[in-house]
C-alpha cells in the first residue's frame, strides 16, 4: 500500500467581496424585524446580550488577528448567536433558518445577529478576522442605514487599500473569512441589524 505524505497547502486570500441584492423574498426582512424587534404585540421577546464588538479583556491568541480597534466607550452592540461552534444555540434559529437554506453551508460554524442602537457620530469599530478558519463569511443586512462594512487589503505595494459596502436592507455579500474587515454604527436610523455567518 503506498504511503500518502499529507503536507500544508498555503490557500491564497481571496480578495474579491460578492454583493447580492434582493437576496431573499422581501417579506423575509420584514418578518425578522418585526420578531427579533418585538413588534407584533407588547408580549413579544427575544433575547439580546451586550457584547464587546471586538473583544479587549481576552488573550490575542485566543482572539486571532485584530486592529486599530475603537474606544473603549463606543465598543459595544447586543447580539444574538443563533448557532455556535458547529450547532444550534438559540431556541429562535427557526427565525433565520430560510437563509442559511439558501446559501446551503457544507459546514455551518457560527450565526449570530448584531444590534447596534443610534448613536450621534459614527465609529469604525475595529479590524478583525472572525474566525481563524479558512472558509467563507456573509452578512446580511435586515435593514436599511448609513451603517457599512469596510475592507482593509493591501495593494501590490504593501499599502493598506479600503473597500466600504453599504448597508442596504435584504443584501447578502460573501468574503474570504481571513479578509480583515470592520463594522461601523449609524446615524440615521434607531437601529443596525444585521446576520453574521462564518461557514465553509
Amino acid at each position: 500500500m503506498a504511503n500518502f505524505i499529507k503536507e500544508e497547502v498555503d490557500i491564497p486570500i481571496n480578495y474579491k467581496v460578492l454583493v447580492h441584492d434582493n437576496f431573499m423574498p422581501e417579506e423575509f426582512c420584514d418578518n425578522l424585524i418585526e420578531k427579533i424587534m418585538c413588534l407584533s404585540t407588547p408580549e413579544s421577546y427575544f433575547p439580546w446580550y451586550w457584547v464587546q464588538v471586538i473583544p479587549q479583556d481576552v488573550p490575542f491568541q485566543v482572539l486571532g488577528q485584530t486592529d486599530a480597534v475603537c474606544d473603549v466607550k463606543r465598543n459595544w452592540q447586543f447580539c444574538h448567536t443563533f448557532w455556535k461552534n458547529f450547532k444550534q444555540n438559540s431556541d429562535y434559529f427557526e427565525l433565520i433558518e430560510p437563509i442559511i437554506t439558501k446559501i446551503n453551508p457544507n459546514r455551518l460554524e457560527r450565526v449570530k445577529a448584531n444590534i447596534h442602537p443610534w448613536e450621534e457620530t459614527q465609529v469604525t469599530h475595529g479590524f478583525h478576522i472572525d474566525t481563524d478558519t479558512i472558509g467563507l463569511t456573509s452578512i446580511f443586512y435586515i435593514n436599511d442605514n448609513n451603517g457599512k462594512t469596510i475592507f482593509r487589503t493591501l495593494d501590490e505595494n504593501g499599502d493598506y487599500e479600503y473597500v466600504e459596502v453599504p448597508s442596504k436592507k435584504n443584501r447578502l455579500i460573501t468574503f474570504d473569512s481571513r479578509i480583515m474587515h470592520s463594522g461601523t454604527n449609524q446615524t440615521d436610523t434607531p437601529y443596525r441589524l444585521v446576520l453574521n455567518i462564518n461557514y465553509t
